[in-house]
């Protein structure tokens, strides 16, 4: 948007990443946002801030992205009676996928509350086609102002094709990375971990990611040291940078059971040209041709992860074969100046 000469205006908590959008040209307009529960006080004054920065800021278009910017956003937008505004669902996350009495509570609240304020929205995006189904059926929205989008997209000159390099058998490295939460499977591969690491000693299990405490699914710091004490599990800590770590991995390891939309660390292996090991849910199952770039397992269900990465062990060369795969795919169905031309398209720029 910047290289097409738009005044681009971001509202979100200041954090460390604020000051990198203001060196691209972004300003910034700090807003608090309680994300760990739905204390009323706070999100009025959530929906109140944002009438005031609406009312304020000549907009040609307004997107929302994630559940309290999308609903409260999409509710002052409505007060100004806006037109303009994008919705984007990045998954169904954990107020969909928790079962507890409370969560269901707050689920049908939140189903609501989308009900009542999506329909001011000119397109709502999902990043997978299976959520988009969801809100469909559930009288949410109308699939006439739907759009999928396959993720966010994944820029393929940043992540670079850099190919698998040969190992003798039994040599590999496997990665999982992103925020460690139990619902996107660590523990599984954890396990898969213990059990294979005793026969294969020169296979490679590596955690990558930081531990999410807003989340009630975060794994504690106490099980990752744990795991390290009994050295079948190495932790590499967070970073900025992921690619240096796709690169020196094999195998790129998500075994979620969360409600994703896509998940960006797939994407960012596949166009690296890493094979994939990931479960049959929605947004994980579309970054996979079975077979051809990764395998597909049941969520939850360590047999058939202990099998999978057994399989990618004892076969270096489908490895290479399924990365070449990945990056191809990844061209094809994630590049992100497509998905960016999508978004252009409802902003009319």
């Amino acid at each position: 948007m910047i290289n097409r000469n738009i005044n681009v205006i971001a509202v979100t908590p200041k954090d460390d990443y604020t000051d990198l959008l203001k060196k691209i040209g972004v300003n910034h307009i700090d807003i608090k946002i309680n994300r760990k529960g739905m204390n009323p006080i706070t999100d009025i004054i959530l929906f109140l801030n944002l009438i005031k920065i609406y009312h304020c800021q000549n907009a040609i278009c307004i997107q929302h992205y994630t559940i309290k910017p999308v609903i409260y956003g999409s509710l002052a937008a409505k007060v100004l009676h806006f037109k303009n505004v994008i919705n984007v669902i990045p998954g169904l996350g954990y107020v969909f996928g928790n079962k507890s009495n409370h969560q269901k509570i707050i689920k049908i609240l939140v189903k609501c509350l989308y009900r009542h304020t999506l329909g001011v929205s000119k397109v709502c995006m999902f990043q997978n086609p299976s959520d988009r189904d969801y809100f469909v059926k559930s009288k949410i929205i109308q699939i006439s102002k739907t759009e999928v989008t396959y993720g966010s997209g994944v820029d393929l000159n940043y992540f670079d094709f850099n190919k698998c390099v040969e190992k003798e058998y039994g040599h590999c490295t496997f990665l999982l990375f992103g925020r460690l939460l139990r619902d996107k499977g660590v523990l599984e591969y954890v396990e898969s971990a213990r059990i294979l690491k005793r026969k294969y000693p020169n296979a490679i299990f590596n955690i990558l990611g930081f531990i999410d405490d807003g989340n009630p699914e975060a794994i504690l710091f106490n099980e990752i040291e744990k795991w390290k004490k009994e050295k079948y599990i190495n932790y590499l800590g967070n970073t900025d940078d992921v690619r240096p770590y796709i690169i020196n991995s094999d195998v790129i390891v998500l075994p979620s059971y969360y409600n994703e939309g896509v998940p960006k660390s797939l994407i960012e292996a596949l166009s690296i040209g890493r094979p994939l090991i990931t479960t049959d849910r929605p947004g994980c199952r579309e970054v996979i041709n079975d077979g051809k770039n990764g395998i597909i397992i049941q969520p939850k269900n360590v047999e058939q992860l202990v099998n999978a990465i057994e399989y990618m062990i004892q076969n270096p060369d489908e490895r290479i074969r399924m990365g070449i795969e990945s990056r191809l795919y990844a061209e094809i169905k994630f590049d992100v100046n497509k998905v960016n031309e999508i978004f252009f398209k409802y902003m009319n720029i």
